[in-house]
């Protein structure tokens, strides 16, 4: 694993308790409107649907609430996504601890795909967006 990549992901497994108020305070409320418009964009897309760098699944569970087709959820932190287990129902969500870089599924499977504070996080953008689009569907939707 890469330096950068190796201390991302230190971080986050520490602030699992804390990631949705550093959002919070650090958008100042805006993250609960975006997440809400994100969620109904996706309504429109054909499942499944992809949430990358879930965190504890705050966008995810949003997404289902509008489109209860198959949704997969995934993170770099099994911590994080352990502690969000808890806001799944149903096994309605799949977790996949997973690198957004280096994306575990096949070519155009997803008609929406979701990332709402990872990118930024990302070390190498131009391979992560190569992935995003590669297991994108045609006419899918891509937001960030």
């Amino acid at each position: 694993m890469k330096k950068d990549k190796k201390f991302i992901k230190e971080k986050f497994d520490k602030i699992v308790r804390k990631y949705d108020l550093v959002n919070l305070i650090g958008s100042l409320g805006q993250d609960k409107l975006w997440r809400r418009k994100v969620a109904e964009i996706l309504k429109a897309s054909k499942p499944p649907i992809l949430d990358l760098c879930c965190g504890p699944y705050t966008l995810s569970v949003e997404i289902f609430k509008e489109n209860s087709g198959h949704l997969f959820a995934l993170d770099f932190s099994f911590p994080m996504l352990y502690y969000g287990k808890k806001r799944i129902l149903n096994n309605s969500i799949y977790p996949v601890c997973g690198d957004a870089e280096v994306l575990p599924f096949k070519d155009n499977t997803f008609g929406g795909i979701s990332i709402a504070f990872g990118l930024r996080n990302l070390p190498n953008k131009e391979k992560a967006l190569e992935e995003f689009y590669r297991v994108l569907k045609l006419r899918g939707y891509l937001l960030f």
